[in-house]
């Protein structure tokens, strides 16, 4: 087993130190949206029906179902893992791009290119193709990204780059609504996209070796959270009330959204800006926790603090731990402590510190056999496929209870920011300073979060239409959350070495969960109840009982799993980390 300081085939190119891996997290977070395009296929599907022949039309939903259970399966099938640990991450984000312009340049060809086609065999090896793209470029930024930051910064980073995964199909829909064709469309999630993955290869690397904590990094990861989070806003608010806005007004917001994804390239800067803010007193009640390093000036080059005495620090730091024990709050670092951090930032990055030595790589064989990786599984399919059950379905359950056209926009783009807001949330949640000052281990909050999905399997089974909104917050946050949990955790019970690997199998509990929770039991459950239309040909039912009883069975199943497969998940890792 190699040592956390040598460079193994599983983090590809060696690269920077503390400052490249910022601008490789912005070039993450730019990246999980092109890699999120499969769930944009909504946008243009009914374009794509529309190509067909008459008669492909009459089961054209059936159809697309299938070209994207397609993507689907390229998406969760493990290849990219293997790949990514034996070639790293520049060659996999290669792969990526590549797959991603040919499955798209392959779609344009068969369907928008010349006469009405039906899809063939040729057709469900692009979709598939498609799904496998995003696999790739996912693993790669994902497999990279986890091990640019320590330990307690983990948690937060997974939760940005998961929550633009899950804005993907928002932002992209934004694009689309500026009034591109779908051919036009499609140029843009392909040769475009995959064009961003190009132009952002060379910044998305590994160090050579493991990063300690940065004293900037508790600033730099909210201003970039703050930035997601006013993202997902405005594209919730722009869904609800500008759904028939015209083009201009669509532009307009695009521009916005699109400079605030930027900003994130620029992360130093606004650093530098919430420190004349916080100089002049706009900010000055702004604090960092006791983990964090509040004293800027000592990064851009204006402390005071070679101009002071040994007295001088020394008073400072007894009278910032007096202010600290008077008000409650995290103590305010003195500049003598500001230059210890200094004096680390300059150094060259070490080996990692002791928070990630107690995580022993776990290789192959050894996690497959291991209780804590099966009992992680199983929570994840749990949370996953309660999640998928509820994205899947969202119109079908809205119907069934009277709802309309917009009362259904209205839930999905509820469940949608949800999702967003989830990830991001657990992220910081995950890293809060509150938790690693008690030792708790995030494995809990895994257990938390399914049993916040099994709460909300129940509301939907009992909740009338106009309180929906409330079982899909609960729903989405849920949901969102555990794809933030599922590499933080897996990095903290299986280790770094063989991450790419074991994360592509982990890949498959989404699979089975909606395998299981969606296309078997919310469909046999459907299709129990549901009669014939005569004049559509088209199968409705209306009723709680057209779900009820795939939510309740849904409900037992995460609820029961949360309360003994999570404390024995959390003993075991903390009989693990204790040895």
């Amino acid at each position: 087993m190699t040592q956390h300081g040598e460079t193994t085939s599983a983090l590809g190119e060696g690269g920077g130190g503390r400052g490249a891996r910022w601008p490789a997290l912005a070039c993450g977070c730019l990246l999980l949206v092109v890699a999120g395009n499969i769930y944009a296929f909504g946008v243009w599907s009914e374009a794509l029906s529309l190509r067909w022949p008459e008669h492909e039309r009459a089961h054209g939903q059936a159809l697309l179902s299938t070209l994207y259970e397609c993507t689907l399966v390229g998406t969760y099938v493990p290849v990219s893992g293997f790949f990514f640990h034996k070639f790293g991450t520049r060659k996999t984000m290669l792969v990526g791009a590549v797959l991603n312009t040919c499955a798209y340049a392959t779609v344009y060809l068969q369907f928008f290119s010349g006469p009405e086609r039906a899809p063939n065999v040729l057709s469900y090896v692009a979709f598939f193709m498609i799904g496998h793209a995003t696999s790739f470029i996912d693993i790669a930024i994902i497999g990279s990204t986890v091990r640019n930051f320590s330990l307690q910064n983990r948690g937060t980073v997974m939760g940005l780059l998961k929550g633009y995964f899950g804005l993907s199909a928002s932002l992209l829909a934004l694009v689309h609504e500026t009034g591109l064709s779908a051919s036009a469309f499609l140029f843009v999630l392909g040769p475009v996209g995959s064009a961003l993955v190009l132009i952002c290869l060379p910044w998305t690397t590994s160090p050579k070796s493991l990063l300690e904590s940065e004293p900037l990094a508790w600033w730099k990861l909210r201003f970039l959270l703050s930035v997601e989070v006013t993202i997902a806003i405005v594209l919730f608010l722009h869904s609800v009330l500008a759904q028939d806005a015209p083009h201009f007004v669509t532009l307009v917001v695009l521009v916005l959204v699109a400079g605030a994804l930027g900003t994130t390239f620029f992360t130093d800067y606004a650093i530098l800006l919430s420190r004349t803010l916080r100089a002049d007193g706009v900010l000055g009640g702004l604090r960092a926790p006791e983990s964090a390093d509040a004293s800027l000036n000592d990064v851009f080059g204006d402390s005071p603090r070679h101009q002071e005495s040994s007295a001088l620090l020394e008073e400072e730091s007894r009278a910032s731990a007096q202010l600290a024990r008077e008000h409650g709050t995290a103590q305010v670092p003195s500049s003598h402590a500001a230059a210890e951090d200094i004096r680390e930032e300059c150094e060259p990055a070490r080996s990692g510190g002791a928070e990630e030595d107690k995580v022993v790589s776990m290789t192959m064989s050894e996690a497959l056999r291991s209780g804590r990786f099966w009992l992680f599984f199983l929570m994840l399919l749990v949370t996953m496929g309660g999640g998928l059950f509820l994205v899947g379905n969202a119109a079908r359950i809205v119907a069934s209870k009277g709802g309309n056209d917009s009362e259904i926009s209205m839930l999905v783009s509820v469940i949608s920011v949800s999702n967003c807001l989830g990830r991001v949330g657990i992220g910081f949640l995950a890293d809060h300073p509150v938790l690693q000052r008690h030792n708790i281990d995030r494995t809990w909050l895994l257990m938390g979060v399914t049993l916040a999905m099994g709460v909300a399997q129940v509301l939907f089974a009992v909740l009338p239409l106009y309180a929906l909104p409330l079982a899909g917050i609960l729903g989405g946050a849920s949901y969102g959350a555990s794809w933030t949990l599922d590499p933080t955790i897996l990095a903290d019970i299986c280790g770094l070495e063989y991450f790419g690997l074991l994360y592509a199998v982990v890949g498959f509990a989404p699979t089975f969960g909606s395998l299981i929770f969606s296309n078997i039991l919310a469909s046999l459950v459907f299709e129990s109840h549901a009669t014939e239309n005569p004049d559509t040909h088209v199968d409705e039912c209306f009723g709680n009982q057209c779900f009820g009883f795939a939510h309740w069975l849904t409900a037992c199943v995460a609820i029961i799993a949360s309360l003994t497969a999570g404390p024995l998940l959390s003993r075991l890792q903390a009989r693990a980390k204790a040895s």
